[in-house]
C-alpha cells in the first residue's frame, strides 16, 4: 500500500495543523509562560486554558484527518484544512487571552491553622504581592458544640490584623 499523494499547498496546511499544540506552546512560551504561570491559566481561568488545549488538539486530529482520512484534492481534504486552521486560530487567541488574563491576577493570600493543644491554634498567613495599602485581617471565632452540630460561640476570640506600612 502507497501513501495517498497530496498538492502542495494541502500537504504544508496538514503539516501546519499537525504542529498546532507546539504551536500553542511556542506562542505561550513566546509571551513569557513560564514556571508555574500555566499552571495558574488553568486554576484561574479554567475555561479560556481548556478550551485553548482543546481546540489546539481539534486542529492536530483534522490536520491528520486531511492528510491521511480523505482523498487528495477532495472537497472534504479543503474543509479539514480550513476548519483546522480555524481551530488553530482560535486555539491561540484563547490560549493568549488566558495567558494575558493571569498576568493580572493577584496571588491570594494563604491562610494556614494548626492545632497545638484542644483549646488553642497557631495561625500562619502568607502572603505575597500585596500592594502598599492591603491589609490582611484574620477572626478566630469560637466554636460551641451544640448536640450534633457546631455553633459559633458569642464573640471572636482573636482579631489580628497586619499592620499599615508607612512610608
Amino acid at each position: 500500500m502507497t501513501a495517498p499523494t497530496f498538492g502542495k499547498d494541502v500537504k504544508g496546511a496538514a503539516a501546519f495543523l499537525l504542529a498546532g499544540v507546539p504551536a500553542l506552546a511556542s506562542l505561550l512560551a513566546a509571551i513569557a509562560v513560564t514556571g508555574n504561570t500555566a499552571g495558574r491559566m488553568a486554576r484561574n481561568h479554567p475555561t479560556a486554558t481548556i478550551v485553548a488545549f482543546g481546540l489546539a488538539a481539534v486542529a492536530v486530529f483534522l490536520g491528520a484527518f486531511a492528510a491521511f482520512g480523505v482523498a487528495a484534492g477532495s472537497r472534504a481534504e479543503r474543509n479539514a484544512i480550513y476548519t483546522g486552521i480555524a481551530a488553530l486560530a482560535a486555539a491561540l487567541a484563547f490560549g493568549t487571552y488566558a495567558a494575558v488574563a493571569t498576568w493580572g491576577d493577584r496571588p491570594q493570600p494563604s491562610i494556614t491553622l494548626r492545632p497545638k493543644t484542644p483549646s488553642t491554634v497557631t495561625v500562619t498567613v502568607t502572603a505575597s504581592g500585596l500592594r502598599r495599602g492591603d491589609h490582611i485581617s484574620v477572626e478566630v471565632d469560637q466554636l460551641l458544640r451544640g448536640g450534633d452540630s457546631w455553633k459559633p460561640g458569642p464573640a471572636p476570640l482573636q482579631r489580628l490584623a497586619r499592620p499599615e506600612r508607612r512610608r
